[in-house]
């Protein structure tokens, strides 16, 4: 009789521990969830910025396209030294 109840008493501590256990695994699973949730909306954004950032930087490219061509028929028309002198860079790595 007693062998019983020190087993069920055993049994009872490890469910114990289990559920708490599970508890705490819930929560960080939780707090997991959000975080994938908050990372995929950021990733979301980036992309949305990246796609915005490769327009601005074909428009600069095709403006700067724009000055050479404007330039060098000022030259042809021998108007003088042409529209722009130099062309400051932009920084940016294509």
């Amino acid at each position: 009789m007693f062998s019983c109840v020190g087993t069920v008493n055993e049994i009872e501590a490890i469910t114990d521990m289990f559920y708490s256990t599970a508890g705490a695994t819930s929560g960080t699973l939780g707090e997991l969830a959000r975080t994938i949730q908050e990372e995929q909306e950021c990733l979301e954004e980036a992309t949305r910025l990246a796609g915005i950032v490769t327009g601005l930087q074909m428009q600069e490219v095709s403006l700067r396209a724009n000055l050479i061509q404007a330039n060098q028929r000022q030259l042809d028309l021998g108007l003088g030294r042409g529209v722009i002198q130099t062309l400051a860079t932009s920084g940016w790595c294509f």
